[in-house]
């Protein structure tokens, strides 16, 4: 979502649980991947020199529409994801992972569904440090109400959509349950995540179900794997005082591209 410390340089979390839909055609070998450029032709020169010096840029919190989509049919698609969400904040990040490869769209799914290897992932903490485990004992299930485990099978056929449900244990929440869909129809994948059920802290809850959000592009550039990300929430009273949502998130989306960039390597 990675065994090591990675770079806090997503926005939220990329909890990569795609699931099994009806298929599309086979995906054959994808055409040469296009260059940053191509996403981003107006992109702030600043921004865009942070992206290729330190792999990473993050906007600022304060703000509820996003202001780093990218052109044409990738920001229309991450837009109509995020159409409907209500939010207090929006955290927008971008990051650019050099030499990591995907073959074609089929690839980079498959090792996006590999979401038991998201056990054990860790990220950098104040209070337990470098190295903390952030998720542990994740499982896909079939539904919310059976909530049986399924395995994790790569497929043949690229879908041009899925909807899934994961379960997972979380440092900070305890056992959390997220539904995610996906779609495939643009350049790239996007992916988005909001919480099934609330989310507590201490057995209080704070995050009511879909309060919290994450939604992720990911494309095959020349340049590497970018990743785009937009997470946010809708809290306020008591429960945005238990604990910090935007920090949160944003550890939890490092994680889950991390997770996903090291997986090309394997």
């Amino acid at each position: 979502m990675l065994g090591g410390r990675i770079k806090p340089f997503v926005a939220c979390a990329l909890i990569a649980i795609l699931a099994a839909a009806p298929a599309a055609a086979a995906q054959g070998p994808s055409p040469a991947s296009r260059p940053l450029a191509a996403l981003y032709p107006k992109l702030d020169a600043a921004i865009l020199a942070s992206l290729l010096s330190s792999g990473s840029y993050s906007a600022d919190s304060d703000k509820t529409e996003p202001a780093l989509l990218p052109a044409g049919e990738a920001g229309a698609a991450i837009a109509a994801a995020l159409e409907g969400r209500q939010r207090g904040f929006l955290v927008e990040t971008l990051a650019l992972v050099p030499g990591a490869k995907a073959a074609s769209k089929l690839e980079l799914y498959n090792c996006a569904t590999k979401y038991r290897a998201l056990s054990g992932v860790t990220y950098s903490s104040k209070s337990h440090g470098d190295g903390a485990v952030l998720f542990s004992e994740v499982t896909r299930l079939s539904d919310l109400k059976k909530a049986k485990a399924v395995p994790d099978v790569a497929v043949s056929l690229l879908p041009e959509s899925a909807d899934h449900f994961l379960r997972l244990k979380d440092a900070n929440f305890g056992t959390c349950y997220y539904e995610a869909a996906l779609n495939t129809k643009a350049p790239g994948i996007v992916l988005a995540l909001s919480n099934a059920r609330p989310l507590s802290y201490l057995f209080i809850p704070v995050v009511p179900v879909g309060g919290m959000f994450c939604v992720f592009y990911v494309e095959q550039v020349k340049e590497g794997l970018l990743i785009y990300g937009a997470s946010g929430g809708n809290l306020s009273g008591a429960a945005a005082k238990q604990i910090n949502i935007p920090s949160a998130v944003r550890k939890r989306a490092a994680a889950i591209a991390g997770w996903l960039a090291s997986s090309l390597g394997r």
